[in-house]
This record gives structure tokens, C-alpha cells and sequence, in this order.
């Protein structure tokens, strides 16, 4: 934002930076809707949200293309098991 050790900055850079926001957090709680109903979990972190469920990355591209989420935008990361 341009905002990091500036003093008395102009506080219409939050407002814009909000509303630009807005949309794509608006998005993110659509895709966290349709993944609870379908059985995943959840966690916010600092930077990120992780999702959850007991399946394999191939059963989650085929779960998440069926509830039409774009996966282009999904990171998917398979655990390895110990």
C-alpha cells in the first residue's frame, strides 16, 4: 500500500485499498460456503486460509471443478503420510 513508515498518510489509501479488496475477499467466503457444505475444514493463518479434507489432490480437483471452483486459483498441496 505504500503506507510502511509513512506518518500522517493520506487515509484514502485505505478506503481504495478496501473497496479494491472487497470483491475478492467477497469471493473467498463463497469458496469457504461451498467447501464446508461439502465436508472441508478450515483455518485462517496470518497470510493465508488452509482447507482441509480427507481425500486425495486428485478427488479434491474433481470435487472442486465440480462445485466450480477455479483451481487455477486454489494451491493444493497433497501431506505426505508418516
Amino acid at each position: 500500500m505504500g503506507i510502511e513508515g509513512e506518518e500522517n498518510f493520506d487515509p484514502d489509501i485505505l478506503r481504495e485499498q478496501g473497496r479494491s479488496l472487497a470483491p475478492y475477499l467477497s469471493k473467498i467466503a463463497d469458496y469457504l460456503t461451498f467447501l464446508k457444505k461439502f465436508g472441508w475444514s478450515y483455518c485462517g493463518g496470518l497470510y493465508d486460509i488452509s482447507c482441509y479434507k480427507d481425500i486425495t489432490k486428485d478427488e479434491a480437483i474433481a470435487e472442486l471443478k465440480e462445485i466450480k471452483i477455479d483451481i487455477n486459483s486454489v494451491n493444493l498441496i497433497e501431506p505426505d503420510e508418516e
